[in-house]
Formats: structure tokens, C-alpha cells, sequence
């Protein structure tokens, strides 16, 4: 994975020069420390990615070494766990994610909420993400009422944990018509939606302290990406740009500077850095890409995005996917989303692209 460019400040450094104390929570192995994302932070907290850094540890254990052979693999397992624990993931067990984040994020919060500076707080949870299996005090009558109608083959061994390899199988089953695949998508989506309840549920504890601190406020709440469930036969993300994997929530709450609403135009990524620090007072730079999004409407932007052998410009409503290969569109498609917002129509033939898409397209 790369690491974040030097030369791009993040949000956490200007805040930071702006004189905010800084600390951050992650629980994705992608954002700890190794990879440069404590930069601004005065304090950085990347105890709960633990153990995704041992899975490639485990991995050789298991597969190559003679505890694997000896012990077998339950056992290897169990004594690496125990050997490589980390104090504060051992008196977590048995918390969410979404909980140890926030106990952690508030025993910073009683620090920095004793002295006079504002303070900037990040925090990443995983809660919404495969595997999917939320706290059992989180399990709704809906998820029990799904599970009741899956077939076997699609049901964990063990409890509730549904994996990867689950939805790459759930995944071919839906593209291959499988009769059977329905239910287990629902069963699937159900749990996931326990988890984003779960993180929820986790928010208003933090929300709770924040405010009982008598403080002015600002919460802005987004993620890195979508989920797919059953659209097109897609499961999982990363594998698509598809809307279901780029749209992503943009909740913000500051009393008394945001009125409520409903943003007019469609926010983007880019607009989360200009929006917090428009809100908390701090000039804003002339070279940031988006714009605050409580200044009134948006303007119509091209939208792109991008992965290893894709691009998708969404102009309006309009949006234009190519798969790339040496260089060059292999297959091209041309969907309208106000007319086809499951993107099924490819109008790439009989077709013209509109000309302002066709002018992103070739700044893209």
C-alpha cells in the first residue's frame, strides 16, 4: 500500500498548525501507523489493528511451520493469539469494534477536554465490513427471521461469522441463478445492517459525553466506500464502480452553524476537508478540490473514480465507465442514472456522449 504523498497536507496536520489538539482511533490495518497515517496526529492509537498485522504471521505459522503440524491449526492459532496479545485487545474481548473505539476515544476525550484548546478527533471503525457479525445483543427478529430460510451451504459451521470466501460463493450463486442464493443475500444484508446499528448505537455514547461537555460541536460522519448486495449479482466492494460501491454517507451536525437539511447537489469526498475546516474557522487553502457544503448548493462537478483497470465520470446525470487495458478502453458503457439508477442500460451504441461528459472524460 502507498503511503499518503509528503507533499499533501492532511486534514489532522491543518489542524494541527491551526492550533487543535489532534488524536485518532483506527481499528483497518491499512490506516496504522506503518503506513503514514499519524501524520498531525499528537496522539495516535493503532492498538486494535493488532491482529490484522499477525494474519500474515499466522499464515506461514500455519501453512509452513512445524506448529502447524504439530499442534494443528485451531491450536496454532490459539497459542499465537496468546503470544503476540496486546493488553489493551485482551481487555477488549468481547467488545464491538465500534466499542473499544469509542472507550478509547473518550478516555482521550476527558484529557483533552481539560485544557482550553479544541481539540480534532478521527475515528475509523470497521464495524460495517466482511466479516460480517454483529455483537448478539445487536441481532434483530428480522436477521433470526432470515436465517431460518438459508440453505445450509450458505450458513457459517459456527455461529454467525460470515466471511470472504462466503460472499465470493454467495457471489457465484447469484450470477449462476441459483434459487437458493436469495434468502442468503437478504440473511447477508440483515447482518450487515446490524453492524452500521451497532456503530450507531456505539456514536451516541460518544455523542452523549461530547455534549454533556457543554462544548460547541462538529460531526461529520463518511466512509471510504460502498457494499455490494446482490446488485448486478456483485457482492463484497473494490470489485465494481458500480454506485453501490462509490456512494457513500455524508452526515454532518453542528448546531446552531449547519442548519438541517438535505444538501442541494451531490457532496463528494473532497468536500470533507474544506467543509470541517470552514466550520471551525480556519482559512481555507486556494488549492483544495472541494468546497464546504453548507455555503449553499453545489455546483455540477464531474465525479471520478478510479481502480487498477477501470475508470467511471459521472457528469450529471450521466456517467461513463471504460475498463482499461495497455492503455486503452477495452469496453465501454454509457448509463443514464436518473433512468437507470441500477445501471442495466448500456446506451454506448445509437448514443452520442453528451459533450460536457465528453470533456471530463478526456480531462480524466
Amino acid at each position: 500500500r502507498e503511503m499518503p504523498p509528503t507533499h499533501h497536507l492532511l486534514l489532522a496536520e491543518r489542524m494541527q498548525k491551526a492550533g487543535w489538539a489532534t488524536f485518532g482511533v483506527v481499528s483497518n490495518p491499512l490506516m496504522g501507523a506503518e503506513f503514514g497515517w499519524t501524520r498531525g496526529f499528537d496522539a495516535f492509537d493503532d492498538t486494535l489493528v493488532l491482529r490484522g498485522r499477525l494474519r500474515p504471521i499466522h499464515h506461514g505459522f500455519l501453512e509452513h511451520g512445524w506448529a502447524g503440524w504439530i499442534l494443528g491449526k485451531k491450536w496454532t492459532r490459539r497459542v499465537l493469539s496468546w503470544t503476540y496479545a496486546d493488553p489493551r485487545s485482551s481487555a477488549q474481548e468481547g467488545l464491538s469494534t465500534a466499542e473499544a473505539v469509542v472507550g478509547i476515544a473518550l478516555e482521550q476525550v476527558e484529557v483533552m477536554a481539560e485544557r482550553k484548546a479544541p481539540f480534532f478527533l478521527f475515528l475509523h471503525f470497521m464495524d460495517p465490513h466482511s466479516p460480517y457479525e454483529a455483537p448478539a445483543t445487536n441481532r434483530t427478529q428480522r436477521s433470526m427471521d432470515a436465517r431460518q430460510r438459508v440453505a445450509n451451504r450458505f450458513v457459517p459451521a459456527e455461529g454467525d461469522r460470515v466471511i470472504g470466501t462466503m460472499l465470493i460463493e454467495l457471489e457465484a450463486a447469484l450470477k449462476a441463478g441459483d434459487e437458493e442464493a436469495q434468502a442468503a443475500l437478504e440473511w447477508y444484508r440483515s447482518l450487515y445492517l446490524e453492524e452500521i446499528t451497532e456503530v450507531d448505537r456505539a456514536l451516541a455514547g460518544l455523542m452523549e459525553s461530547l455534549e454533556s461537555g457543554g462544548r460547541p460541536t462538529i460531526v461529520l460522519v463518511t466512509g471510504d466506500h460502498g457494499e455490494h448486495f446482490g446488485e448486478q449479482g456483485w457482492m463484497r466492494h473494490a470489485n465494481t464502480l458500480l454506485e453501490p460501491n462509490l456512494r457513500v454517507p455524508f452526515i454532518l451536525w453542528a448546531p446552531g452553524r449547519v442548519e438541517p437539511g438535505v444538501v442541494q447537489g451531490i457532496p463528494h469526498l473532497a468536500d470533507v476537508v474544506p467543509t470541517l475546516l470552514a466550520i471551525a474557522g480556519i482559512p481555507l487553502p486556494e488549492n483544495l478540490d472541494g468546497r464546504p457544503v453548507h455555503l449553499g448548493p453545489l455546483p455540477a462537478r464531474p465525479h471520478v473514480a478510479t481502480d487498477e483497470d477501470q475508470i467511471a465520470v459521472r457528469w450529471m446525470e450521466w456517467k461513463w465507465t471504460g475498463d482499461w487495458t495497455d492503455g486503452a478502453p477495452g469496453s465501454v458503457r454509457l448509463v443514464n442514472l436518473d433512468k437507470d439508477p441500477g445501471e442495466d442500460m448500456n446506451q454506448v451504441e445509437g448514443h452520442a456522449v453528451p459533450l460536457e461528459l465528453a470533456k471530463k472524460i478526456a480531462a480524466a
